[in-house]
């Protein structure tokens, strides 16, 4: 039977960078915080040219947030909210909101 250390140690383990597959490091606590809260939680890829970063309020969050993958399928799909054509209709709600015209 597994003790709860074990099953804590296993939920906390992190996926590959979901970007370029490389190691995840992390969490850390955040001694910087673009959250605005006290406490923040960092997941970042290991590889030197790798971006890759996450920040959250709690621990558990961050992990959750980076071992999250969306099937190909999904993410390609409008219905998707990282989709493409999502993000053009958000980007033109806020010009139009904003009043510019590209016309």
């Amino acid at each position: 039977m597994m003790e709860a250390t074990e099953e804590k140690d296993r939920s906390e383990e992190l996926k590959p960078c979901p970007f370029c597959g490389s190691p995840a490091q992390g969490p850390e606590e955040a001694t910087y915080s673009d959250v605005n809260t006290d406490n923040a939680w960092w997941i970042t890829c290991n590889h030197s040219q790798c971006l890759a970063s996450m920040e959250f309020e709690t621990k558990e969050e961050a992990v959750a947030a980076w071992n999250k993958r969306y099937p190909l399928e999904d993410a390609t799909s409008d219905n998707h909210p990282g989709s493409f054509s999502r993000m053009i209709q958000k980007f033109e709600n806020v010009v139009s909101e904003k009043g510019g015209n590209n016309e």
